[in-house]
């Protein structure tokens, strides 16, 4: 990230992005069923006024050609997006983990646009002192996911116990990977500034994911706390949402800092 990026999120763009993305978690629950246009709407348009702000922000310092060139492939992604928001829940899924792949094999491939070619690689160099904190945020509100179910069921003591393990989960969770994750980048971005760009997307990927398959494991767990023909799925699931998150840990470590 740019010097001239850093200084435009000091300046105050922040609430723009937060209204967008608290919007956004109004609609999750309802993403496959009436609200999914709403959810991929908001998504969409959070990025396109965050990329049409920061290239109008950074024109002046003639530092707005990576923002253009995330904004084309948001734009491609973005109609996928939109199309499944549309569509019936069981088209969904797919349109939307193609945009999600776009998404991410164009960061692989360096954002290359018609123009403007692919974002030099002595970028990847230029970070600033919040590269370290955003991937610590994303942490922080997708632990948030795991003690939201409790408050919206009936009380049993089954419940309490599943809604107890769970903060102790999100808890540990937070020991592992949180109260840690500011010097283990930061280090990184020392050692290893273009890997570190260049990876972090990808490794906290997976330990967002780890998060996710989790909360939908206690979901599974608050609804049906003494569910006796528990399905082998929800067994996987259950245990494998905390591996996950182990494990994208562990990588995360292991390429930022070899």
């Amino acid at each position: 990230m740019t010097r001239a990026t850093t200084a435009v999120r000091q300046g105050g763009a922040a609430p723009a992005p937060l209204v967008g993305v608290a919007l956004m978690a109004v609609a999750i629950p309802g993403a496959y069923g009436g609200r999914g246009l709403a959810l991929a709407s908001r998504y969409v348009g959070l990025q396109l006024v965050r990329g049409v702000t920061l290239i109008i922000a950074l024109r002046p310092r003639r530092a707005h050609a990576r923002e253009e060139r995330f904004l084309f492939w948001f734009v491609v992604s973005g109609v996928l997006w939109i199309i499944g928001g549309f569509a019936a829940p069981a088209w969904r899924t797919g349109l939307w983990l193609a945009a999600l792949v776009i998404n991410y094999l164009a960061a692989a491939l360096r954002y290359p646009t018609p123009v403007r070619g692919r974002i030099p690689l002595e970028q990847y160099s230029q970070l600033s002192v919040h590269f370290g904190e955003r991937y610590q945020q994303i942490a922080i509100l997708a632990l948030g996911e795991l003690t939201l179910t409790f408050g919206g069921l009936p009380y049993t003591p089954a419940r309490a116990v599943g809604f107890a393990a769970a903060l102790l989960t999100a808890l540990l969770f937070w020991q592992i990977y949180v109260l840690q994750s500011n010097k283990l980048v930061d280090r990184s971005v020392h050692r290893r500034p273009r890997q570190s760009v260049y990876l972090a997307p990808y490794i906290y990927a997976v330990v967002v994911t780890g998060v996710i398959a989790t909360s939908a494991g206690v979901d599974l767990v608050l609804h049906e706390p003494l569910g006796v023909t528990t399905p082998a799925s929800w067994v996987v699931l259950i245990v494998g949402g905390p591996v996950l998150f182990v494990v994208g840990r562990m990588n995360s470590e292991y390429v930022l800092l070899g």
